[in-house]
C-alpha cells in the first residue's frame, strides 16, 4: 500500500511539472526569420542567436562590424520569462547594444528597437525586419499566491569591457600593381598586434606565426598572374586577417615599331622639331634613344646618346615630339617598351635620320675704291680710226690733237709720240669723243626737243582740263536739276494720304509676315539666328579679350575637320547638371570656357551633328587637333580655362539628287525674299518714319545678314568646273557628294552654280566623290589623299575638274 502511495504522489508531481519543463526550454532563430535593420549599419542577421527562459546567448552578425555576442562576461541579454529582454549584448566594433527595448510576443516575433551608440537604432519593426525563434513565452502559474511579475528595473550600462583586438594592413612592394619578380617585399602595418603569419590562402590552420615586424620578404607562387597574398596578426584577444594582390608578369613585351618619322624638314630647312609615332604593348612606357653619329679621322665612331620617354594609349599608340630642332648631322633613332612590371623589350629596328647642313653663300666682295684702281692699261694707237664724214670734225679733231701735243711738250702728232716713247699719255678714242664739241651739241639738240615736247604737252592738258570741266559743269548741273525734280515728284507722292494709310495697314503687315514665314520655313530655326547674332555683336567685345585670350577651344567636324560655328556649348556641373556656362561658336569654331574647381562636363547643340566623334572616342590627338574631349568629366583643381577640340560626328543626310536641288532654289528663294523685304521696310520707313517701323527695318537688317550668311556661300577663287564630255559645256546644278573614303561616310554636299563651278573646303583626310545630274551618268572620282601626310597641309579644297557622259547623247 504504501508503495502504490509513493507511485501515486510521483506521477502528481511529474504532471505538474511536465509544462514548466517543456516551456524552459531554449529556442533558437526561424532560418528565413533572421534579420533587423540598423539605421547607422544596415542589416543584422540573428541566426546564430539562442533565446532562452532568462537570458540570450550565441551571436549576431553584421556584414560589416562582424559579431555581436549576446552574453558577454560583463553584460548579457536577459529574458524574464514572458519575452521582455533586458540588458546589454557587446559588438566587437559596435560596442555596446541596450535591449531594453525588445521583447518577444507571443508568436516568436522580436519586436521594438534596441540602440547603441554606434549602431543606432536596431529595428525589429521594419517593412522587411523579420526575426522570429521557436521560443514560446511560459504561461503564468495558478499558485503560490501570485508573486510581483513586474519586470526588473534597467540595470546600469556595464562597463564597457575593452579588448584592443589586433588590426593592420599588409601592401606587396609598397602597393605596387604589377611586379615582374617572384621575390617581393610585403610591409606590414598594424596595432595591438603580437605575432602575425603569411599564407598564400585565408587558411591559417598550418602556419607558425613568428613575431611582429615591419617588413619581411616573400616569395609569390610560381605562374603569371594575380597574387594574393593573406596575412593573419594576432594577440590575445584574437586575430585579424589582411590581404593585398599583385600581378605577376615576367614576359617581356614585344619590342615597339617606329612606324613614321616626321624630319620637320622643308624646302631643305629643319622648320620644326621632329616628331616620332609608332605602336607598341598597350599602356607601356617608351623608350627613345637618339644616337648622335659622327667620326673621327681614325675612322671610329663617336656617338652622343640622349634618352627620352613617351607613353602609349590603350590601343597601343604612341608619339613623341623632341622638345628642340635637331642640330645638322646624322642621328640614329631606336626605341624599346617597358611593361606595367618592369620588363623591357628589345630595341626596335634603328631608324635613321638626316638633319641636312643649310649652306649660306658668301657675300660678294664689293669692288675697291676708285682710288686703289690699278691705271688703264694704255689702249693702241687711233691711227686706224676711220675720218669724219664733214670737215668740220676733222677740224675739230685736229683741234683738240694739237691741244693735246701742246700739253704733252711734243713737237709732233700721236703718230709721233708712239714712235719717239718719249712717255706721253696717249689720246684714246674715248677721250677724243668726250672731249670734241659732238656732246654739246648732242645735248643741246635733245633738249631743245625735250622743250618742244614739254609745250605741246602742257597745252594739250590744258585743253582737255577745260573741256572736262566745262562737261562736268553742265552734266552736273543737269543731273542736279533732274534729282531735284525726282526727289519733289517722291515727296509729293509720299504726302499722298493714300499712300501713308495703304503704308500702315498693307505694306509693313505684310513685310512682317513674309518675313516670320521665311525665318519659320527656312530650316535652321530661330535659336539659329540668334546664336548668329550673339556671335555678330560678341565679336566687338571679343576683340578686346584675345589679347589676353590665348587659349582656344575648338569645335570641328571629325571627318572634313573642318570648323563648326554657330554652335551652342555648354559646361555643366556633372554633380547637379545645372549649366554653369553657355557659349556660342564663333566663324572659326573657337570657343571660350573658364572654370572654377569642380567636376564638370561639356554638352554641345548644334543642328546636322549626333554627338561626340565615335571613330575618334580612343584618340586623344586628331590631324592638327590635339587634347581632344569625347563626353567624360573634367576635374578642375583651380581656376583655369577649358580649352578642349571637340570632334563632332555629322548626321548623314544622303538627299536624293531631286532634294538637293529643291533646297538649292529654297536658300535662294529664301535670299531673294529677304532682300526684297530689307528694300520694301526702308521704304516703308521712308513713308511713315515711326519709331516700330524703324525697328522692323533693323530686324529686317539683321535677319538678312543672318540669312545671307546660311544661305550664300562665296565661291573661292580656285574652283572646280564640270562639263559635259565631248563637246567641254558647262553643266550647272550638279549635286556634288564628298564621302569619307575610310568610313564611307558622307561628310559635303554641294551643287555646280550656273557656270557649272563648285568648290569643297576639305580637312586632311581620305575621300571620294560622285556627281550626279539627271540625264547623265553618274561618276564617281578616284580616291583623293588630302590627309597631311600627302600634302603636308591641313586639308585643301576640292577643285578638280569633271566631266559628265550623257545618258542618251542620240536624242539631243
Amino acid at each position: 500500500m504504501k508503495r502504490q502511495i509513493t507511485i501515486f504522489f510521483s506521477l502528481l508531481l511529474f504532471a505538474f511539472f511536465l509544462p514548466k519543463i517543456i516551456l524552459s526550454a531554449t529556442g533558437t532563430i526561424l532560418a528565413t526569420h533572421s534579420y533587423a535593420w540598423s539605421n547607422n549599419v544596415g542589416w543584422i542577421n540573428f541566426k546564430d542567436t539562442i533565446v532562452g527562459d532568462s537570458a540570450l546567448s550565441g551571436y549576431a552578425w553584421s556584414a560589416n562590424n562582424g559579431w555581436i555576442k549576446m552574453n558577454p562576461s560583463n553584460g548579457g541579454v536577459f529574458n524574464n520569462g514572458q519575452g521582455v529582454l533586458s540588458g546589454y549584448a557587446w559588438g566587437e566594433n559596435l560596442g555596446w547594444i541596450n535591449f531594453s527595448g525588445v521583447s518577444i510576443d507571443s508568436n516568436g516575433n522580436f519586436v521594438g528597437t534596441a540602440s547603441g551608440d554606434l549602431i543606432g537604432s536596431l529595428n525589429f519593426d521594419c517593412t522587411n525586419c523579420d526575426v522570429q525563434t521557436d521560443w514560446r513565452v511560459t504561461p503564468p502559474t495558478g499558485g503560490g499566491g501570485g508573486g510581483d511579475t513586474t519586470p526588473p528595473p534597467d540595470e546600469d550600462p556595464p562597463p564597457e569591457e575593452v579588448h584592443d583586438m589586433p588590426i593592420g594592413s599588409v601592401q606587396i612592394n609598397s602597393g605596387a600593381s604589377y611586379t615582374n619578380s617572384r621575390d617581393v617585399t610585403l610591409q606590414l602595418v598594424s596595432d595591438y598586434t603580437d605575432s602575425y603569419a603569411i599564407a598564400v590562402t585565408n587558411d591559417f590552420s598550418s602556419v607558425t606565426y613568428v613575431a611582429i615586424t615591419n617588413s619581411v620578404s616573400f616569395s609569390l607562387a610560381s605562374g603569371d598572374g594575380n597574387k594574393t597574398v593573406y596575412v593573419s596578426l594576432k594577440n590575445q584577444y584574437g586575430t585579424y586577417v589582411a590581404s593585398d594582390s599583385i600581378i605577376l608578369d615576367t614576359i617581356s613585351p614585344n619590342a615597339p615599331v617606329i612606324s613614321q618619322i616626321d624630319n620637320g624638314i622643308e624646302n631643305g630647312i629643319a622648320i620644326r622639331p621632329p616628331k616620332l609615332y609608332g605602336t607598341a604593348e598597350a599602356n607601356s612606357q617608351i623608350i627613345i634613344t637618339k644616337t648622335t653619329v659622327g667620326a673621327q679621322s681614325a675612322g671610329f665612331s663617336l656617338a652622343d646618346v640622349t634618352t627620352y620617354y613617351a607613353t602609349t594609349n590603350a590601343q597601343g599608340s604612341w608619339n613623341f615630339t623632341f622638345a628642340a630642332i635637331f642640330a645638322p648631322g646624322n642621328y640614329a633613332i631606336s626605341a624599346k617598351a617597358q611593361d606595367a612590371a618592369g620588363n623591357i623589350s628589345v630595341s626596335s629596328v634603328v631608324s635613321n635620320l638626316a638633319i641636312p647642313l643649310v649652306v649660306t653663300p658668301p657675300e660678294e666682295d664689293l669692288p675697291p675704291d676708285d682710288d686703289n684702281l690699278p691705271p688703264d692699261e694704255d689702249l693702241p694707237p687711233d691711227d686706224t680710226l676711220p675720218p669724219d664724214e664733214t670737215g668740220e670734225n676733222d677740224t675739230g679733231n685736229q683741234e683738240n690733237t694739237n691741244n693735246t701735243n701742246d700739253n704733252t711738250g711734243s713737237s709732233n702728232g700721236s703718230e709721233n709720240n708712239s714712235s719717239d716713247g718719249s712717255g706721253s699719255a696717249t689720246t684714246s678714242t674715248s677721250e677724243k669723243f668726250f672731249t670734241s664739241s659732238t656732246i654739246p651739241n648732242i645735248i643741246k639738240e635733245v633738249g631743245n626737243v625735250v622743250d618742244n615736247v614739254s609745250n605741246q604737252v602742257s597745252i594739250i592738258t590744258e585743253n582737255i582740263t577745260k573741256n572736262i570741266s566745262n562737261s562736268v559743269e553742265v552734266n552736273t548741273k543737269k543731273f542736279v536739276d533732274t534729282a531735284k525734280n525726282v526727289s519733289k515728284k517722291i515727296v509729293e507722292v509720299v504726302e499722298l494720304p493714300e499712300v501713308q494709310n495703304v503704308n500702315k495697314n498693307v505694306v509693313t503687315p505684310v513685310v512682317t509676315t513674309v518675313t516670320v514665314v521665311n525665318i519659320a520655313s527656312s530650316g535652321f530655326g530661330m535659336a539659329q539666328v540668334v546664336n548668329f547674332l550673339r556671335v555678330f555683336f560678341g565679336q566687338f567685345f571679343l576683340v578686346f579679350r584675345r589679347k589676353k585670350q590665348k587659349k582656344w577651344g575648338v569645335l570641328y567636324n571629325s571627318f572634313t575637320k573642318k570648323p563648326i560655328d554657330l554652335a551652342t556649348i555648354r559646361l555643366v556641373d556633372s554633380k547637379t547638371g545645372k549649366i554653369v556656362r553657355s557659349v556660342v561658336t564663333d566663324t572659326e569654331g573657337r570657343y571660350i570656357l573658364t572654370a572654377y574647381p569642380g567636376d564638370y562636363k561639356i554638352v554641345v547643340f548644334k543642328n546636322g551633328f549626333e554627338g561626340f566623334s565615335k571613330h575618334l572616342q580612343a584618340l586623344s590627338e586628331d590631324s592638327a587637333f590635339i587634347n581632344l574631349y569625347h563626353g567624360e568629366i573634367i576635374k578642375v583643381t583651380d581656376e583655369s580655362e577649358i580649352n578642349y577640340n571637340i570632334p563632332l560626328d555629322p548626321i548623314e543626310d544622303n538627299k536624293s539628287y531631286l532634294q538637293v536641288i529643291k533646297d538649292k532654289i529654297y536658300k535662294s528663294v529664301r535670299l531673294v525674299i529677304s532682300s526684297i523685304g530689307l528694300v520694301f521696310s526702308i521704304a516703308s520707313f521712308v513713308i511713315t518714319p515711326v519709331w516700330w517701323v524703324g525697328a522692323l527695318v533693323i530686324f529686317q537688317v539683321l535677319l538678312f545678314i543672318s540669312i545671307r550668311h546660311f544661305s550664300y556661300k562665296k565661291l573661292p577663287s580656285s574652283f572646280g568646273v564640270i562639263t559635259t564630255e565631248g563637246n567641254s559645256k558647262s553643266l550647272a546644278n550638279v549635286a556634288v557628294r564628298v564621302f569619307d573614303a575610310t568610313f564611307n561616310k558622307l561628310v559635303e554636299t554641294t551643287v555646280s552654280d550656273h557656270k557649272g563651278r563648285y568648290a569643297v573646303l576639305l580637312g586632311p583626310n581620305k575621300y571620294y566623290v560622285t556627281y550626279e545630274k539627271n540625264e547623265y551618268k553618274k561618276k564617281k572620282s578616284p580616291l583623293l589623299d588630302f590627309s597631311s601626310k600627302s600634302i603636308e597641309s591641313n586639308g585643301g579644297i576640292l577643285v578638280r575638274d569633271e566631266s559628265l557622259e550623257e545618258e542618251n547623247p542620240s536624242k539631243k
